[in-house]
């Protein structure tokens, strides 16, 4: 399970990456169901309890683009200068979950820098053994 949401996580920011230094780049919505459907592939879909990921301020939550697909459905466009939160997650009712959140910052010039808490959940990283 933990892999698949490491692969959720991969999958947005991917997606990130790919559209950033394009003409258009990704809505939140588009961010949030890119890791939404490998969470649902993967069998997990009614497991998740919330959007992908929030803008970030000065005071955490910020007033810009959240990658959501779920709750406010954004369709905003990412722009540069700004940062947001990718954490995907599944949720197996009152047991337990499994969150894994990276920042992001999209930076002028096609720039993406993405920090992590863990070497472990940096993106690329494998999923460690279960």
């Amino acid at each position: 399970m933990a892999a698949v949401v490491f692969q959720a996580r991969d999958a947005a920011l991917d997606l990130l990456r790919q559209r950033w230094p394009a003409t258009r780049p990704g809505t939140g919505a588009d961010v949030d169901r890119a890791a939404r459907e490998v969470i649902e592939r993967a069998g997990f879909g009614e497991q998740i309890l919330h959007r992908t990921g929030h803008s970030i301020d000065v005071r955490v939550h910020g007033d810009g683009v959240n990658n959501d697909d779920f709750e406010t459905r954004d369709s905003r466009r990412h722009l540069a200068g700004t940062c947001s939160s990718v954490e995907p997650g599944i949720y197996l009712g009152n047991r337990f979950g499994i969150r894994s959140e990276v920042d992001v910052c999209l930076l002028e010039g096609g720039r993406v820098e993405v920090a992590a808490a863990s070497p472990a959940l940096r993106p690329g990283a494998a999923a460690p053994p279960p």
